[in-house]
């Protein structure tokens, strides 16, 4: 994870070596050969000082460099801390001392004082030249006459009087010039300088060996590294490298792919958005959004289905193991959690708050009732104040400020409230609607930075267009007009985080980009493990995956929006309840039947109209609606509304099917996709409560009994016609309570529904039913299933409290009541003859369990 880690600090900077000479630079000075100029060091370079000796040039040796010379003064060589070569000389050996200068010996040639570890010069015909400390410089022995040089730990001494002159290294070991006397090379020592040995002329270095050793820091470079610390010389390790170590090197990123770091830093984790961090918060919600059921959870631990949105793990429960948390993150609306059944520590060390279906965009949560961003702040508030009670307000702070939260949403926004179900794209472009996100992203953020977090991580959408539901049908290719927007909101996303980790104090805020790395799974499935990436293991829906309705205004999603015709409903206050409060041609506050049957069996949330302007040919494979509001099986029915007759949705249904092979490609598969589909067919509402009874156009004619037969006999006719065309799965729906709506009831003053009219539509339904059955065994490679409408709705009408209502009168658009009711959730009826979406929702479970158990 990109949490920061307190990494090892740099060594500091090495400084000029403490020493009497403060400015080192390349020694010059008379002497009676040529000089030879020393080489400058990394750090201090040394001067020679005048003398009888020639003065010798220090040379960097990757080993041991010694070059005698002619000379009957030989000068030494400086060494970095022990010089080790013993040679033939006169002149006594100096014994350097580990931290005291010790007194020198009589010699004509005087000590030189060390800074730390000065060493006295021995008596000599020649003076003792002071050997600079070298960190690993290897010494060369050689004859001489000469007094051996001293180590010296950084600084170099000042040079006595002598007829030599002594050579102050910095650091890198000098080579020896042409003298009679050869350099005797010094040892590097841990930190005292070694006594030499003692000797006629060199000194012996009393632990290493004269023979020059490869320093184990610095290589075989000319010069050798500066001592990390500028003031004590270091002690050589075997290990360490020229730049020493910083002291604390123990805190470090976690490795690629640890099963489970040690975590010392992160008490607990918190995850806030859509289905890849639910851990089940849905499941008592009213939503469909729920996947506490098979085989969802068939891989979960004991096989449960706790509501994640997946086979098994989510993406909250390996976050949380891999940071070292827990295993598995309890959604924080679980009973036990809130009933205080789960351990302690499992409140304390995180929960999600995350809701599958919740987007940046308010309207994306509360089309499909799930909990909203917002209100997951507000549980998140909660969580504070439960875990201050346990533990008290300093430690809840920390556990807040120290824990991680992260959170992952949008996806749901571009794919349903956008492209989808919202069709927020008529309203406006993907460019406004992914600012609107960032935004609402960006306000997320501070709103959880003010409840105290301060360790965020902000996720953004995966190639949507690559999803399984997404792709172009049959083709299997992505729909990059998706996988386009996804990409902008995730640009404008990384931007908006970026300016408010710069003015977000003491926090650290990171944009998580998990779209390139799904690209590149997507790209090379086999080389992490997969083997397919366009289907999905578990099939979407229950059915196939397409819808075909045809019928009346129970099913129309928008047909008669281009008829010249009065049965229209494309105008507020129609759809104010649906996303975005557009008026689609929906005769209702919001969606219809068909809408919800084709959510209940996991198709998808809204069925275009065929007719529809806006009807994009990716969504022909899963399905369309053909319905006509006001339409009927009697074509008088149709044609006093001037809408489309059932035998004329046919027409259109050929059309769709021409289509749909243009974008599928293959007959084959055409045929394949029709045999699935669900066909809903609504028909026989209007040629009752309207043609029969309203207008008594047909009265003259016939009777109830007779009327109705008539009826059965045009649906029929329809049916065998849908059935030659290649359809096979069909789901017929009875009649309404006619006589119960509001523009029946008002014929009696509102006080009771029309018996009448309500017998007319049951004897009709009995007879639907009875046609259902003949078909089932007529036909027996089709699957035909009745839908009682009815006696549903009669109950919901009947007994509204028990359903959440609080009256079956309408909200909107009756003669009575033309401004529309505030609260339309407490009505059974939106106007004077269509239930509202929330009395569509109370019939649903029943028409989609036989839907799924007979059709499927």
């Amino acid at each position: 994870m990109p949490w920061p880690y307190p990494w090892p600090m740099e060594p500091p900077e090495p400084g000029p070596p403490p020493g009497p000479s403060p400015n080192l630079g390349p020694p010059s000075g008379p002497s009676p050969r040529s000089p030879i100029p020393p080489k400058p060091q990394p750090k201090p370079p040394p001067a020679p000082g005048p003398s009888a000796c020639p003065p010798i040039p220090p040379k960097p040796q990757p080993k041991p460099p010694p070059a005698p010379g002619p000379s009957q003064c030989p000068p030494p060589k400086p060494q970095p801390k022990p010089p080790p070569a013993p040679g033939p000389s006169q002149c006594p050996p100096p014994k350097p001392q580990p931290k005291p200068p010790p007194p020198p010996g009589p010699s004509a040639c005087p000590p030189k004082p060390q800074p730390k570890p000065p060493p006295a010069p021995g008596p000599s015909a020649c003076p003792p030249i002071p050997p600079k400390p070298q960190p690993k410089p290897p010494p060369a022995p050689g004859p001489s006459q000469c007094p051996p040089p001293k180590p010296q730990p950084k600084p170099p001494p000042p040079p006595g009087p002598s007829a030599c002159p002594p050579k102050p290294q910095p650091k890198p070991p000098p080579a020896p010039g042409p003298s009679a006397c050869p350099p005797i090379p010094p040892k590097p020592q841990p930190k005292p300088p070694p006594a030499p040995a003692p000797s006629p002329c060199p000194p012996q270095p009393p632990k290493p060996p004269p023979a020059p050793a490869p320093s184990p820091k610095p290589g075989p470079s000319p010069p050798p590294s500066p001592v990390p610390k500028p003031v004590p010389p270091p002690a050589p390790s075997p290990k360490p490298s020229p730049p020493a170590p910083s002291p604390k090197p123990k805190p470090s990123p976690p490795a690629p792919l640890p099963p489970k770091p040690e975590n010392k830093t992160i008490p607990a984790v918190f995850f806030f958005g859509d289905s890849i961090f639910d851990t089940g918060n849905n499941n008592n919600l009213k939503s469909k959004i729920k996947s506490n059921y098979r085989p969802y959870g068939m891989d979960f631990p004991s096989r449960v289905a706790t509501g994640r949105f997946s086979n098994g793990k989510v993406a909250s429960d390996y976050i949380s193991t891999y940071l070292g948390v827990k295993e598995i993150v309890p959604a924080y609306l679980d009973q036990k959690l809130q009933q205080n059944q789960l351990q302690r520590s499992d409140l304390l060390t995180g929960v999600s708050f995350a809701s599958g279906g919740a987007g940046f965009d308010p309207e994306t949560s509360e089309s499909v009732e799930v909990i909203p961003m917002l209100d997951q702040l507000s549980y998140f508030q909660d969580y504070i104040k439960r875990v201050k009670k346990l533990v008290g307000k300093k430690e809840a702070k920390r556990i807040v400020s120290k824990g991680v939260a992260i959170v992952v949403a949008g996806g749901t926004d571009l794919i349903y409230t956008y492209f989808g179900i919202g069709a927020q794209h008529l309203k406006t472009d993907i460019d406004s609607y992914t600012t609107l996100m960032a935004d609402s992203a960006a306000s997320f953020v501070l709103q959880l930075y003010g409840y105290g977090a301060r360790r965020i991580g902000v996720i953004g959408t995966p190639p949507l267009g690559c999803t399984p539901s997404q792709r172009v049908k049959d083709k299997k290719i992505c729909d990059e007009e998706i996988n386009y927007a996804a990409q902008l909101f995730n640009s404008k996303l990384a931007i908006i985080l970026d300016q408010l980790s710069e003015t977000l104090r003491n926090s650290t805020l990171v944009y998580m980009d998990i779209y390139s790395i799904f690209s590149k799974i997507l790209e090379s499935p086999a080389h992490y493990g997969f083997e397919e990436v366009k289907k999905p293991c578990c099939k979407i829906g229950l059915t196939g995956g397409a819808i075909l309705a045809f019928g009346d205004s129970i099913l129309d999603t928008g047909n008669n929006n281009k008829l010249m015709t009065v049965s229209k409903s494309n105008f507020l206050p129609y759809g104010r309840n649906f996303p975005y409060h557009i008026p689609t041609g929906r005769f209702g506050n919001g969606r219809v039947l068909s809408d919800l049957v084709a959510e209940g069996l996991g198709i998808k949330n809204l069925v275009p109209a065929f007719r529809s302007s806006f009807l994009k040919s990716s969504e022909l494979p899963t399905g369309v609606c053909f319905a006509s509001g006001g339409s009927g099986l009697d074509k008088f029915t149709a044609s006093i509304q001037g809408v489309i007759w059932v035998q004329d949705q046919l027409k259109d249904f050929q059309s769709y099917i021409q289509k749909l092979s243009q974008e599928v490609g293959d007959a084959a598969k055409v045929k394949e996709i029709i045999a699935n589909a669900v066909v809903l067919i609504s028909a026989g509402n209007n040629d009752i409560a309207i043609t029969f009874f309203a207008t008594r156009a047909k009265k003259l004619r016939y009777n109830i009994e007779t009327y109705t037969d008539q009826l059965i006999e045009w649906k029929t006719t329809f049916m065998q016609n849908l059935y030659n065309m290649g359809a096979r799965k069909f789901a017929v729906l009875g009649t309404l309570p006619l006589g119960c709506l509001p523009g029946a009831r008002q014929l009696s003053g509102d006080l009771i529904c029309l018996p009448h009219v309500n017998h007319g539509a049951k004897i009709y339904n009995q007879k639907v039913a009875n046609l259902v059955v003949k078909f089932r065994q007529s036909l027996p490679d089709g699957k035909f299933v009745y839908i009682d409408m009815y006696n549903s709705l009669l109950d919901v009408i009947e007994n509204p409290s028990k359903y959440g209502f609080r009256t079956a009168k309408p909200c909107c658009c009756s003669v009575m009541t033309p401004v529309p009711c505030l609260d339309s959730g407490s009505h059974v009826f939106w106007d004077f003859a269509h239930p509202s979406e929330k009395a569509y929702k109370a019939v649903l479970p029943n028409i989609v369990s036989v839907i799924s158990n007979k059709l499927a």
